[in-house]
């Protein structure tokens, strides 16, 4: 089992598509909350965890907090933007080192990173910051979001990222706000430009090419859709996630069936929502029956906290449709 803590909604940024933009007051986790959760995950088989935020590094508590759970034995990970990561904390992390260390970069040049950040000189606060987990040998990760303002910089993020040994990959999926605005959908790519990206960018061609020759089997989640599950995916069963506020949702992007873990432990909670995860619908959606299901990122939760989780996202329909077709060619070439 592993998951995520969310320890802060603050952030030293203001990016544009953040789903955490109206999200206020903002706050942190009491590390008195955070170490009673920790010690009850541990109790629960609890092997991994990631700390993300808000940015993790405003917490005042970041570095206690990350060697709690690493001295119980814990594989921990850290999402952080890396703009204000010092000497200091890389040396601990050099010293005790996490499980991977995941970075988003938003440009391959100051003003495309900047114009999504709204942060002046946050840009070289970036690299800088890379330059110090790669002097470290820490095992860190840069991923790409593609966006509107920074399509024309994925590659070169791509190319930054293999020259420093780091691994690379990139999504095109973003959220409403927690609070369910949709205003950081505007900055999404189409579906025909994110599939443009599909067939250019290497990581991903490759995985369409082993489709098209020899396509992984999927028994679980075929299950799944033949038994009306709601939840197509892993929901609840090895992904849980804890926001500042407390509360133990069955992935990252749920928010619709929470428990209180100011009030509950961590495995009454995760009890509960195990419960959940074995509802099933009284008919089928177009997700359950749909051919091209395979390629698709479709999420229930997500669908859910739009008001209606038997409709799917329309994009993500049609860009599954591409994929699919995409393989389809693939394996008529041969």
């Amino acid at each position: 089992m592993g998951g995520g803590i969310e320890i802060t909604t603050l952030c030293n940024m203001n990016c544009i598509h953040c789903y955490n933009s109206d999200v206020k007051p903002k706050s942190m986790m009491k590390k008195e909350d955070y170490f009673r959760i920790v010690d009850q995950i541990c109790e629960s088989g609890g092997l991994s965890i990631f700390l993300t935020g808000g940015e993790v590094l405003t917490h005042p508590n970041f570095i206690e907090m990350y060697l709690y759970a690493k001295n119980k034995g814990m594989f921990v990970s850290i999402l952080s933007n890396a703009t204000i990561l010092t000497e200091d904390v890389a040396d601990i992390l050099s010293d005790y080192p996490p499980a991977l260390f995941s970075t988003t970069m938003y440009g391959a040049t100051a003003d495309t990173y900047e114009s999504i950040t709204q942060i002046p000189g946050s840009f070289e606060m970036f690299i800088d910051s890379i330059e110090m987990l790669k002097d470290r040998n820490i095992k860190t990760e840069i991923k790409a979001i593609l966006l509107q303002s920074n399509k024309q910089d994925i590659m070169q993020i791509r190319e930054y990222s293999i020259t420093r040994g780091m691994s690379f990959r990139f999504s095109a999926s973003i959220r409403p706000t927690e609070n369910g605005s949709i205003a950081p959908l505007s900055y999404a790519l189409s579906p025909e430009e994110v599939f443009e990206f599909d067939k250019i960018i290497p990581e991903q061609y490759n995985y369409y090419l082993r489709e098209s020759v020899d396509p992984m089997p999927q028994p679980e989640t075929d299950r799944k859709r033949r038994e009306n599950y709601t939840y197509l995916c892993s929901f609840a069963e090895n992904a849980y996630f804890i926001t500042c506020s407390l509360m133990l949702y069955g992935c990252p992007r749920e928010r619709c069936h929470g428990e209180d873990l100011s009030i509950t432990s961590f495995r009454e909670g995760w009890e509960t929502l195990g419960v959940l995860k074995e509802k099933r619908l009284d008919l089928k959606t177009p997700c359950h029956t749909c051919n091209f299901f395979r390629y698709c990122r479709q999420c229930s939760a997500e669908m859910e906290c739009r008001g209606d989780i038997s409709k799917p996202i329309e994009e993500t329909c049609l860009l599954a449709r591409y994929r699919y077709n995409f393989v389809q060619s693939l394996r008529n070439m041969d």
